[in-house]
């Protein structure tokens, strides 16, 4: 499960997190491994969120989006709210977000084949 669905059950007792799928260990749990730390490190598959436009969004109005999302994670209380369910603030660039979804789509594939998955 991705952290900000499973951490009120970690935080209840109703869950025990055995390792984080991510590169790094986070705030929210400090205490808690990552996967490549307990022994997998192929096992990095992070949950991320971003803001996509249509493909030819003018990049005027990409750049004013993108300061006015930056401007709002800055904000001290979202930090904090989004660190409570257990989301990190990472701000990154319309490229960083390009790049990080064709990995992703890279990985995830490779994974699909190795599993022998078929379309149907």
């Amino acid at each position: 499960a991705v952290l900000p669905e499973a951490l009120p059950h970690i935080q209840s007792g109703k869950l025990h997190a055995l390792g984080l799928m991510a590169a790094q260990r986070t705030g929210t749990l400090p205490q808690t491994p990552t996967m490549a730390e307990a022994g997998a490190p192929e096992m990095n598959l992070s949950a991320w969120v971003g803001l996509l436009a249509p493909a030819k969004t003018p990049q005027a109005v990409i750049d004013r989006l993108q300061r006015a999302a930056h401007a709002a994670l800055a904000d001290a209380d979202t930090k904090a709210k989004l660190a409570a369910s257990g989301m990190e603030v990472a701000p990154g660039s319309s490229q960083q977000l390009k790049d990080s979804i064709s990995q992703e789509i890279k990985v995830h594939a490779e994974l699909v084949k190795a599993a022998g998955l078929v379309p149907q």
